[in-house]
């Protein structure tokens, strides 16, 4: 995790606000790139790197895959959901990260 901004707790909020507002509104690839950053930003755990780096490479497979008709659509839209909240689930879980260390800062 860098250096914390001097005001690192809005950067926070208006960070993972846009992620949701753009999975939300199907900018998924966009959300994972923010998310990307997001957790390289904020969070301690070398895990949430690798998760966040492996649902871009997920994404761009479930595409790929739609694209060359090897998954229907409706395997795909299925797919995408479940990356969606997976990715949605990472960003609370760095969140809580924040929160649970400041309860003990």
């Amino acid at each position: 995790m860098s250096a914390m901004p001097m005001n690192w707790s809005h950067d926070v909020v208006h960070r993972s606000v846009e992620i949701r507002a753009l999975v939300a509104s199907n900018e998924v690839p966009v959300a994972i790139k923010k998310a990307m950053d997001f957790v390289r930003d904020f969070s301690k755990r070398y895990e949430d790197e690798v998760e966040s780096t492996v649902m871009s490479m997920e994404w761009r497979q479930i595409e790929d895959g739609y694209r060359s008709e090897q998954i229907d659509f409706a395997q795909a839209s299925a797919a995408r959901k479940k990356l969606a909240r997976q990715l949605l689930g990472l960003i609370r879980a760095v969140e809580d990260g924040l929160r649970e260390e400041l309860r003990h800062a």
